[in-house]
């Protein structure tokens, strides 16, 4: 139940986060990469920080928040049910 709940909680945060990528791409990518860790971001988040719109060090730390924040629950899946 916990696995379960765990993938449908994720899907429905990935929903809501993808709603908020137009508004948020082009004034706050490193929020958005932080949330979702989408390539759209990363790209964006690149492009701010080479014009000095955003850190460097923050635009290559944000997306470590977001892509590492659920990776835990499908290699939990894959090592309790197999592949």
């Amino acid at each position: 139940m916990i696995c379960v709940g765990g993938f449908a909680v994720v899907s429905i945060f990935s929903l809501v986060v993808i709603s908020f990528i137009p508004s948020l791409v082009g004034r706050n990518p490193v929020l958005l990469e932080a949330l979702g860790g989408s390539a759209p971001s990363m790209v964006a988040a690149g492009a701010f920080a080479r014009v000095g719109r955003a850190s460097l060090i923050a635009a290559l730390a944000a997306p470590v928040v977001g892509l590492a924040g659920f990776d835990w629950l499908p290699w939990w899946a894959g090592r309790r049910y197999g592949g």
